[in-house]
């Protein structure tokens, strides 16, 4: 088996450059296969095995090339919730009411029902 993909291999690298020749003439490929007496279909076989060849090398580059790496974390100490500020902002028609933490409950209450009247 390794006989034969070294011997797939070779024919491919002998197709890739004589599609790089052709290339290479600025001839079309028709009159270039005809010059060289290189069968059209034979042509256009090789060279689409020599891209998909090409495109699974650069896949498995690719791949083996890929690497993952560790972020360690940055928080120190303090989390989100120990940052947070613990306030509330409501806005009433044009009356602002911050509200922190620490206010009382029935300061809150009160000041809810003063302007659901107003």
């Amino acid at each position: 088996m390794k006989t034969r993909l070294m011997a797939t291999q070779y024919k491919l690298q002998q197709w890739d450059a004589i599609i790089q020749e052709c290339r290479a003439s600025g001839l079309m490929i028709k009159d270039w296969c005809q010059q060289n007496n290189i069968k059209k279909d034979h042509f256009y076989y090789w060279q689409r095995k020599v891209r998909q060849a090409a495109c699974q090398a650069l896949t498995e580059t690719e791949l083996s090339s890929q690497k993952f790496a560790e972020i360690p974390s940055v928080i120190t100490g303090t989390t989100a919730v120990d940052s947070f500020r613990g306030e509330l902002t409501i806005l009433v028609g044009g009356t602002v009411v911050t509200v922190s933490k620490g206010t009382d409950l029935n300061l809150l209450k009160s000041v809810i029902e003063v302007l659901k009247n107003a």
